[in-house]
Formats: structure tokens, C-alpha cells, sequence
């Protein structure tokens, strides 16, 4: 399957970097200057709100954690549903924002779905490719039920329908009703 912004990395279960130890990463960038994604299950203990005021003046509406993105620092990211603030569109209804006043926009509207993140997961050009190939990650199509769902059932729930995937590849069968493959 070939990697684009829009699809997921689900770390296999051999790989050990603790960094990415059962992850499940939505990709927003691949191009020959690299790769780079978010974890989609890694909340930490910080909520959006404790961290607000260091972003905007006005009250934070939202209750839920910042996720930790990656070991790459960088800005606050945010995936949510707002089209007219987008800077990427990963999948129907799952977009990206990086642009300050876009990711406060955003939060003070206080529409879900909408997950923030500190820091990404980056590659240099190549080094993902390899890390796929040596079967460090597995790639897959998903959906917003799967990507705004239950960060601590992600990795699990993702590696049970890949089995699924390779199991019955071309026949049609689906044992799951679980939305994450298309």
C-alpha cells in the first residue's frame, strides 16, 4: 500500500523504540523531503485548558488532554472538521491546522471533533520507506470514526484489523464491523 497524508502507520509489534511502542501514527505529510504524522494515542496527563493561556486570552471551552504528537518539537497541531480553516485535508472530514490563529479559532469555537497535539513524528527522505520494509510499521486506509476514536483501543484495534486485512485479502470478508479499513 502506498504511503500518503491521510493514511496510518500502526507500529508493529516488534518494534520496541519506546517512542513509538504501540502507536498508531495519521500521516500528514510524505514527499521526497520526508515523512512526518501524528500519534493518535498517546494523551497526556495535560489538559488543552491548563495551556491555553499561554495561547490566547479568551477561556478555553475544551476539557480533553493534548496528545503527544511525536519526539519532533514544534507548534500546536490540531485535527478537526472545520474546512475553512484547513491547511490539509488528510480524509473526508479529518483536516490539519498548524496556523496559530487557525488552531485558536478552532478550540474557542469548541466544536468536535478536534484533537491537539504537541510535537510530530518525522523521517528524513527515505528512512521511513525503509522502516516499512523492514516491517517496522504497517500501513493502512482509515476514517474519522477511527482517528477522533478511543486513544487506549487504537493500537489494538487497528492491529486486529490489518490480521483481518491479510487474512482475507480479495475475498470480501469481513469479520469486524469496526470502520477502520474502507
Amino acid at each position: 500500500m502506498t504511503l500518503h497524508p491521510g493514511k496510518l502507520l500502526i507500529a508493529s509489534p516488534k518494534l520496541i523504540d519506546p517512542n513509538f511502542y504501540r502507536t498508531v501514527i495519521l500521516c500528514f505529510q510524505f514527499n521526497e523531503d520526508g515523512a512526518a504524522g501524528l500519534v493518535l494515542n498517546r494523551p497526556t496527563p495535560v489538559g488543552v485548558g491548563e495551556v491555553w493561556e499561554n495561547v490566547s486570552t479568551n477561556p478555553c471551552p475544551l476539557s480533553q488532554p493534548i496528545f503527544w504528537g511525536g519526539p519532533v518539537e514544534g507548534p500546536l497541531m490540531i485535527l478537526h472538521s472545520r474546512l475553512m480553516l484547513a491547511e490539509i485535508s488528510l480524509l473526508p472530514c479529518v483536516l490539519f491546522s498548524v496556523d496559530r490563529e487557525h488552531v485558536v479559532s478552532i478550540v474557542e469555537d469548541g466544536k468536535q471533533p478536534v484533537r491537539l497535539f504537541s510535537g510530530y513524528s518525522g523521517w528524513g527522505p527515505g528512512q521511513l520507506d525503509a522502516e516499512i520494509l523492514e516491517g517496522s510499521w504497517f500501513v493502512s486506509d482509515t476514517n474519522e470514526a477511527f482517528v477522533f476514536s478511543d486513544p487506549d483501543t487504537q493500537w489494538k484495534r487497528a492491529c486486529q484489523l490489518l490480521g483481518e486485512e491479510v487474512l482475507f485479502k480479495g475475498l470480501g470478508i469481513r469479520l469486524s464491523g469496526d470502520p477502520l479499513l474502507n
